[in-house]
């Protein structure tokens, strides 16, 4: 017997000798009972409706938590230049002595990481087009580390999410080998359903698609034979630190 899909004939066996919408009935009983999906197909319901009724301190905890165990690093820190001295102390503990930040006003802190010998370049300042000088391997390569204010933390992963924009290229994210993210109180949420909905939002807002990057922990790639490297295709180390007075 077959049954008749969107896609033409569909043949019972597919579904283990079952109807199609039987099949079907049987996943969505199942997703119901574990919360994923409403009653009403039109009518979203599940543990989203309350994702960002939780406490900032309930949310700062499961992010701290997420990242180190995908093995990142989280601070948290009660002003600007608090956090800006930890970054000066973790690079120089790391014998950095170079930092690309993104476009935007850092001038608090080049001044505190200049005072320890640490030379700040700005995303503004770099012209990293395709065949511009600054592109070339020995430019980056003074970039020990990556310097931003994250768009969105999302606290039931770890992430680290990140829109580009003509003041904030991808590179600077992905391009050194260490990324440090300060992450204000209202980039903080609960999960990412919300990043998601929020960019959707600013992207119809603004008439043009979001180039998104969702930053969980160190990068991992392996090969066929499980070999995994750390940092292949982005950061080897990734660093949040939770800015809670900005």
């Amino acid at each position: 017997m077959t049954l008749k899909g969107r896609g033409g004939a569909v043949d019972e066996a597919q579904f283990g000798g079952e109807s199609q919408e039987a099949f079907l009935s049987r996943i969505r009983a199942r997703l119901r009972g574990g919360g994923y999906v409403a009653d009403h197909p039109n009518v979203p319901a599940g543990p989203w409706e309350d994702e960002e009724l939780a406490s900032y301190e309930e949310k700062a905890e499961r992010f701290r938590k997420a990242l180190v165990e995908l093995g990142g690093e989280v601070y948290r820190t009660p002003s600007r230049e608090e956090a800006f001295q930890l970054v000066r102390d973790l690079l120089l503990r790391r014998d950095v002595k170079g930092v690309l930040t993104s476009g935007g006003d850092w001038s608090q802190c080049r001044a505190i990481l200049g005072q320890a010998g640490i030379a700040v370049e700005s995303w503004d300042e770099v012209a990293f087009s395709h065949g511009e000088a600054d592109r070339e391997l020995a430019r980056a390569d003074r970039w020990g580390a990556g310097l931003l204010w994250a768009d969105y933390a999302v606290a039931e992963l770890g992430s680290i999410a990140v829109l580009s924009s003509p003041r904030q290229g991808r590179s600077v994210s992905l391009v050194p080998p260490l990324m440090i993210a300060l992450i204000a109180p209202q980039a903080l949420v609960e999960r990412r359903r919300t990043v998601l909905r929020r960019v959707a939002a600013l992207s119809k807002e603004r008439g043009i698609p979001p180039s998104l990057t969702l930053i969980t922990g160190p990068s991992r790639s392996a090969d066929i034979e499980n070999d995994l490297s750390i940092g292949v295709h982005g950061p080897g180390q990734v660093i949040a630190i939770l800015v809670e007075g900005s």
